[in-house]
């Protein structure tokens, strides 16, 4: 069983999700897609590899 949930919170999209598609602000495509390896529920935000992908994702020119 597959679900989407769409957010604007990056630290829910980390926690929550297996993989980010990230949307560019003005015409609506897909910008990048992350793939997460972690399983979610063992992780937190302080897991290395999840700082680094939320750094990632904040250096996102349509997101600056």
């Amino acid at each position: 069983m597959e679900r989407l949930f769409l957010t604007h919170d990056i630290d829910e999209a980390l926690l929550l999700g297996n993989e980010i598609v990230i949307l560019s602000a003005k015409s609506h495509t897909i910008t990048q897609r992350i793939s997460l390896d972690s399983p979610q529920r063992e992780c937190s935000l302080k897991d290395l590899d999840l700082m680094k992908v939320r750094g990632d994702i904040l250096k996102q020119p349509c997101l600056a």
